[in-house]
């Protein structure tokens, strides 16, 4: 029994380790944020075999041909836009769920934005692709 329970520590611990990563991964210290993003799209590009400007994890299996992100300083805060062609989704309807028949992504997403000083906000319909707006406020610099 405490074999095993050492065996799940260790997984827990390793789990853990790669999930701060992906989090907060070692390229945005390492090229800055648009040289993570650039490095970040061509590698899911090639793993997705899917042509993509800078990619998005829900459109790869869901039919998308395209996803395009575009990042842009605006005055004091940092806009992005990303778009894809694929399927779609009754974003109104997400929406009007009841908290506890949420599904943690897009709400986890507009937490984190939230807790950022930012916005989140997602459009979609069925056939018609979806498009995710994220505002965050920069830090003012003296």
């Amino acid at each position: 029994m405490l074999g095993h329970l050492r065996s799940l520590a260790g997984e827990i611990a390793k789990k853990s380790h790669r999930l701060s990563f992906t989090l907060r991964p070692t390229a945005l210290d390492d090229q800055g944020l648009m040289g993570a993003l650039q490095s970040y799209a061509e590698a899911w590009s090639r793993w997705a075999a899917l042509p993509t400007d800078v990619v998005l994890k829900h459109a790869v299996g869901h039919g998308a041909a395209r996803v395009s992100v575009l990042v842009q300083r605006r005055g004091g805060e940092v806009a992005t836009i990303i778009e894809d062609d694929g399927p779609g989704f009754d974003a109104e309807a997400l929406f009007n769920r009841l908290p506890g028949a949420r599904r943690l992504g897009i709400f986890g997403m507009q937490e984190r934005a939230r807790l950022a000083g930012g916005t989140l906000t997602v459009e979609s319909a069925p056939e018609q692709g979806t498009t995710v707006f994220l505002r965050l406020p920069l830090p003012s610099r003296p």
